[in-house]
């Protein structure tokens, strides 16, 4: 799913195990996409769970980077 999104031009930033849904024969599906943002784009304000941030989303100013997402 983040491979896809990635490719897309897109990150999450807010992969948490609530945001992942496992059906009962194993696919696993990303939820919540309130926080996406375009690669390349900076974050205005930071809307995701902060146990589950990459360090770099804290940093002024953060680029919207798929790094954060693998975090």
């Amino acid at each position: 799913a983040l491979m896809a999104l990635h490719s897309a031009s897109y990150v999450h930033l807010d992969v948490k195990p609530e945001n992942l849904h496992l059906s009962p024969r194993g696919h696993v599906t990303l939820l919540d996409f309130g926080s996406a943002q375009r690669v390349g784009e900076r974050l205005q304000d930071f809307s995701g769970d902060v146990a589950y941030s990459a360090p770099e989303v804290w940093s002024t100013p953060f680029v919207a980077s798929g790094t954060a997402d693998v975090y």
